[in-house]
């Protein structure tokens, strides 16, 4: 925040200097490590005090963990919104995952950090690694019931089919941060398709979203 006289509130400027410490601290994390990182590296990052830091966080785990929930929330809130809005589900299939190659292309570190240093994070990280899978589960069940809706011949799903998809899922985009050339993000985007695909209908049916 520069210095000098502005029109934000308290709150307004509280919020912009949260926001720089929780993008700081999944800068820094993605960059050395959950391990290797200290608050005194995120507040370096955030050009803010370590008593601004201890002032909205009890420590480095609550910090980074505040900073992928929101990195998490937001992902999976365009996951939502492409997804409702695309005509078809092959169409939304396909927004969704070239929409996650784009991020990991993009945002390589922050989503590094989210998907990587969150099991550094101890039981906590793996809790809420686990709340994302269970929320990315939640909308391939809606996907599911929506493409039965459409086509009620399609079988019954097993019961865990969206779980084994959801953390499918988190495996391929981690593979797409280490493989930043175009034609394996291309293999990796055909393969998190076909994932869904024969998640959603099963082998043998798949040709009918096609």
């Amino acid at each position: 925040m520069p210095s000098g006289p502005h029109k934000l509130t308290r709150e307004q400027v509280a919020d912009s200097q949260r926001s720089r410490i929780l993008w700081a601290a999944l800068d820094v994390v993605g960059r050395q490590g959950y391990p290797n990182t200290s608050i005194g590296d995120i507040a370096a990052q955030a050009r803010v005090s370590r008593t601004a830091i201890y002032a909205l966080f009890a420590d480095k785990e609550q910090c980074f963990l505040a900073a992928c929930e929101e990195f998490g929330n937001d992902v999976l809130a365009n996951v939502v919104e492409i997804a409702v809005a695309a005509p078809t589900p092959l169409a939304a299939l396909s927004g969704v995952t070239d929409m996650l190659i784009e991020l990991m292309r993009r945002e390589p570190v922050a989503a590094r950090a989210w998907l990587l240093e969150l099991y550094a994070a101890g039981s906590a990280g793996l809790e809420l690694r686990l709340v994302f899978v269970r929320k990315l589960e939640t909308q391939f069940d809606a996907l599911a019931a929506h493409v039965r809706r459409l086509d009620p011949s399609l079988p019954t799903l097993p019961a865990f089919a969206g779980r084994g998809v959801a953390a499918a899922m988190f495996e391929l985009w981690f593979q797409a941060l280490d493989s930043q050339d175009d034609k394996t993000l291309q293999e990796l985007r055909a393969t998190a398709v076909h994932v869904w695909l024969v998640g959603l209908t099963g082998q043998e049916h798949i040709s009918r979203l096609l």
